[in-house]
């Protein structure tokens, strides 16, 4: 019996397979027609020959980097990333050493996650909103340059510049109670390896695995963006950073004669390959000093060699504390207690900070509070040396105290912003080193203590049904800021020991360096750039499968397309059978 009108409204008939496949096909296809090298770098679209001058070269690989590109949301970042940089079902790769677990319940933003989104290319050096653009720019969203970091560890870099801390770099020394010099950046049951990032007063210093990818995001944001495009900047790398100073929309970041460096002394491995084929699945181009190496020496038309004096530091550095406060290699101080809201009206609100005792001094530390909605501070910049702070209670390292300790600093202050999104950064001779919020992340265009910085979302809150003698505080064991966590009702004790959290003696200053980080000597020759890596010919990220380095792609395209012929042969089997 032949099909009626009615039928064809319920069973799709065999006409409409092909037509339907090919619509969920483009659906589901990475965003670039090809993410091939092979046709990317097609010699049809030209060659950076021997003959070609340094602009030409720029300009070619500009347009190779562009090719394809097909910009995501920011607001998508957390979900993409997961992707890119997967480790296993649980957990994600964290650029600054180990890895975290990934986003519960899919709420993002900090809430519910250990780590969040870092700027390699820093927001307020041309790529972000504090930077003079949208929140919807292209290069703040740019999966080449953004990679998921442990968001204490985002906070602590702040904005400064990568660089080789040495032994000897008076600007550039170690704090070992801050950032965690040489200490792990997480422990080893909850993250895997423990990583190795460095500080210095206006320098970071990432851990050895990454710092050659490092060096090649870079290199790639500088041919990639050159301000041609709408709400874009012209982005350089160099020696001497600037943030468009001449007011020419020129971003100058680096600092690029070490970058050079880790470049030659660290080649990409197969995780970073395979990393440059997740990204272009997800926005539809490459990074050409990834997949051709040998161009970062052609482009930047020298040899990387070891810099012998310390490189030249911002003309501002919002992230960090100044000069002359670094070369004593002082422990920092961090956020460690607060309290804003609770039941019925608003009770014992305050903030406390813990300050090492051979930390700066009291009379260099501030403490702003920020309202999230207007992006600007409401009270301070408050020295914890003058009122309405008060030094409490000083935790001593050893039996005698003589092994140094930490004071704690608290004030009580009324007011403070109940959230959402609302946040308190802390400074060193003006310069912030924290920034903190809570119910929400406050995303970029802050004036103030913290302009240039978004704040890191401590995950925990208080409200409605908040008991007012509870607080958000740290607990936990370790050093320095990054070794505790956040938790919520907490008895609060202002300007006390935290109820659950030990401060234990910081790391020795001897330990900041090791051999792998210590920087070439300047007598050596640095190895060659690395040749093009050898990719096995037809290789198609969508199909890659799992990788080495336990970075995982899923067969998207082919299971849907396998999915839906079943599921249509299956219907029209049950109807013309």
């Amino acid at each position: 019996m032949p099909p009626t009108p009615r039928d064809f409204q319920h069973r799709p008939p065999l006409l409409f397979l092909p037509l339907t496949l090919l619509l969920l096909l483009l659906q589901l296809t990475p965003a670039s027609a090809s993410c091939d090298p092979a046709v990317v770098y097609d010699p049809t679209w030209g060659t950076p020959g021997a003959g070609k001058g340094a602009e030409e070269l720029r300009a070619w690989l500009h347009s190779r980097a562009s090719a394809g590109h097909a910009p995501k949301s920011y607001n998508d970042a957390y979900q993409l990333l997961e992707t890119i940089d997967g480790f296993n079902a649980s957990h994600v790769n964290v650029v600054y050493g180990g890895t975290a677990p990934r986003c519960r319940n899919g709420a993002y933003y900090g809430r519910t996650c250990e780590w969040n989104r870092e700027h390699l290319w820093p927001q307020s050096y041309g790529v972000g909103e504090s930077a003079g653009l949208t929140a919807g720019a292209t290069p703040r969203s740019d999966m080449h340059a953004l990679m998921p970091s442990r968001a204490a560890l985002n906070s602590a870099r702040g904005n400064r510049a990568f660089a080789q801390i040495t032994a000897d770099d008076a600007r550039g020394t170690c704090a070992p109670g801050y950032a965690g010099c040489e200490s792990p950046v997480c422990t080893p049951t909850a993250c895997g390896v423990p990583g190795t990032a460095q500080h210095g007063s206006d320098m970071w210093t990432p851990p050895a695995e990454y710092r050659g990818f490092v060096a090649r995001a870079l290199f790639y944001m500088d041919v990639r963006y050159d301000g041609q495009e709408d709400n874009t900047h012209n982005l350089r790398l160099g020696d001497v950073l600037d943030r468009d100073t001449a007011g020419a929309g020129t971003f100058t970041f680096g600092v690029l004669s070490h970058l050079l460096q880790w470049h030659a002394d660290h080649p990409a491995q197969a995780w970073e390959l395979e990393r440059n084929d997740a990204v272009c699945v997800q926005q539809g181009n490459r990074n050409p000093f990834v997949d051709k190496p040998e161009l970062v020496t052609a482009l930047y038309n020298t040899s990387p060699t070891s810099p012998t004096t310390s490189p030249s530091s911002p003309t501002t550095s919002p992230a960090s504390p100044n000069a002359t406060e670094a070369t004593a290699a002082k422990p920092m101080p961090w956020i460690n207690e607060m309290h804003y809201d609770n039941a019925g009206a608003d009770a014992g609100e305050f903030v406390e900070v813990a300050l090492p005792l051979d930390g700066p001094a009291a009379a260099q530390v501030s403490v702003t509070l920020y309202n999230g909605k207007g992006k600007a501070p409401y009270w301070g910049p408050a020295l914890l040396s003058e009122a309405p702070f008060v030094r409490g209670e000083v935790v001593t390292f050893g039996t005698d105290g003589g092994g140094g300790g930490v004071a704690l600093y608290s004030a009580a202050r009324s007011g403070i912003q109940n959230g959402g999104s609302d946040g308190v950064a802390l400074a060193v001779a003006g310069a912030a080193i924290q920034f903190l919020s809570y119910e929400g992340v406050i995303d970029g265009g802050v004036g103030g203590t913290a302009a240039g910085i978004v704040s890191t979302d401590v995950g925990v809150k208080e409200g409605a049904t908040t008991a007012a003698t509870t607080s958000l505080s740290l607990q936990g064991r370790g050093s320095g800021y990054p070794a505790f966590a956040w938790a919520a009702g907490v008895a609060a004790t202002p300007g006390a020991r935290n109820a659950g959290q030990t401060i234990d003696a910081p790391p020795s200053s001897g330990a900041c360096l090791t051999p792998e980080s210590s920087s070439p000597s300047a007598t050596t020759a640095p190895s060659s750039p690395p040749a093009s890596p050898q990719r096995s010919s037809g290789t198609k990220a969508t199909l890659a499968g799992v990788g080495s380095g336990g970075h995982h792609y899923t067969f998207t395209v082919v299971v849907a397309l396998a999915v839906t012929l079943v599921f249509y042969v299956g219907g029209l089997f049950r109807y013309y059978i």
